[in-house]
């Protein structure tokens, strides 16, 4: 039998100067949550050091490593954009769809059919300093969830003064409350 080199030891991995781009954009489905998508991702990990220590071999395959060092960190490169994108896409997004947007009214019985749905009517804006989303509540019937209203939502006023350090507006339309009053 041929004798076969026992290579036994610990391996060290290290991305020195490394750097990544991830660009997301946040939108609303049809139904009112926030989506993510994530049209720009990347990632460099600058400089790739692997090394063998810790057997009689490693200067060896320490030889061989470097020699395949930049084929392995390009690869690597090419494999994290699009897991993160996967992450976002299906993942995340998942997640954002599973958030509740409903609010129980704590009402006592017989009052105790309704709910309040609140969902995005548009993509977030936002800047550097800021970010603005318009939200849409309207009061259901607990037994028919989906029946429409015979009403539509007025367009949300937009503001004009995101200069403010710090800002919250509120616009309630008659909308939220003819809905209760549809349901009640």
């Amino acid at each position: 039998m041929w004798p076969h080199p026992y290579v036994k030891g610990t391996c060290e991995i290290k991305a020195e100067s490394g750097a990544g781009t991830l660009v997301l954009d946040v939108g609303a489905s049809a139904d009112g949550h926030p989506t993510i998508s994530a049209p720009t991702a990347d990632i460099s990990l600058g400089e790739l050091k692997i090394e063998l220590h810790g057997s009689f071999w490693s200067w060896l395959v320490n030889f061989f490593l470097g020699l395949f060092e930049g084929s392995i960190k390009d690869e690597i490169e090419k494999k994290i954009a699009p897991v993160m994108q996967d992450f976002i896409d299906t993942d995340l997004n998942g997640m954002l769809q599973n958030v509740t947007l409903d609010l129980p009214l704590p009402l006592q019985p017989p009052y105790d059919i309704a709910a309040v749905r609140f969902g995005l009517v548009d993509a977030p804006t936002y800047g550097a300093d800021y970010m603005a989303f318009n939200l849409a509540g309207d009061v259901y019937d607990l037994a028919q969830p989906n029946a429409s209203q015979p009403f539509l939502p007025p367009p949300i006023p937009q503001t004009s003064n995101l200069s403010a350090t710090h800002y919250v507006g509120a616009f309630m339309s008659a909308y939220t409350l003819e809905t209760a009053a549809y349901v009640f």
